[in-house]
């Protein structure tokens, strides 16, 4: 940042006892303005900066929401296929035991554990589908949290960015304020030599009559004195 105010200062400064003009004031409303450009250049690109960081925040926030729910539907899932499988055992042992084998119960078994089988696997596979998409969300969320912590850097940074543009405007401000200062200065002491060397041409002028005024009178007086004699 330093380097960046020494640049401002050293192109509009004008050494201590120069001369200045409105071209020195031009130059340095100049350099003033293309401060105010880079300035409002690096806010522009903040408050872009500061829109990602948003969006992504929004993302995390919905992403840490789809966990919740993943959470919630796979504990929902496993206790539902526990009770399925529970209900399905119970009811394929809970006949009579003459009942079960008799003579249709027991060639229907096979079948009926079987059927069983499927769906334990069906409700495991549902199961298993929810923690593999809950794995994908937790490598998104791995993702955004990285870009997150990238893009809080980059605010940090256009921040620090923003803060140098606005010293350089300052500075730049301030020397114009400075050049015009001293282009007044410069401007009043001229005007007062003007002010002073039209009042020693006067004096001066005043003081030659004055004298020619008394050598005439004086020579006047002398020619009468002659002309008396």
């Amino acid at each position: 940042m330093l380097v960046a105010l020494s640049i401002v200062l050293s192109v509009v400064a004008v050494p201590a006892g120069a001369d200045v003009d409105q071209g020195d004031i031009r130059a340095a409303e100049a350099m003033a303005g293309e401060a105010g450009a880079r300035l409002r250049a690096a806010e522009a690109d903040l408050a872009a900066g500061r829109r990602r960081l948003d969006r992504l925040e929004e993302s995390l926030a919905s992403v840490a929401a789809g966990l919740e729910r993943q959470d919630d539907e796979i504990v929902a899932g496993r206790a539902e296929a526990r009770d399925r499988i529970a209900r399905m055992y119970m009811s394929a042992g809970g006949a009579e035991t003459s009942g079960v084998l008799g003579a249709g119960n027991i060639t229907d078994l096979p079948a009926h554990v079987a059927y069983l089988g499927a769906l334990a696997d069906q409700d495991r596979e549902f199961v298993n589908g929810l923690a593999v998409t809950r794995a994908d969300l937790e490598r998104l969320q791995g993702t955004i949290e990285a870009t997150m912590a990238e893009q809080v850097e980059v605010v940090a940074g256009l921040e620090g960015l923003v803060a140098q543009r606005r010293s350089e405007l300052e500075a730049a401000q301030a020397q114009v304020s400075a050049v015009a200062a001293e282009w007044q200065r410069q401007e009043d002491e001229r005007r007062a030599r003007e002010q002073a060397e039209l009042l020693r041409q006067q004096a001066e002028a005043q003081a030659q009559a004055q004298a020619q005024a008394e050598a005439e009178a004086q020579a006047r007086a002398e020619e009468e004195a002659r002309s008396q004699a």
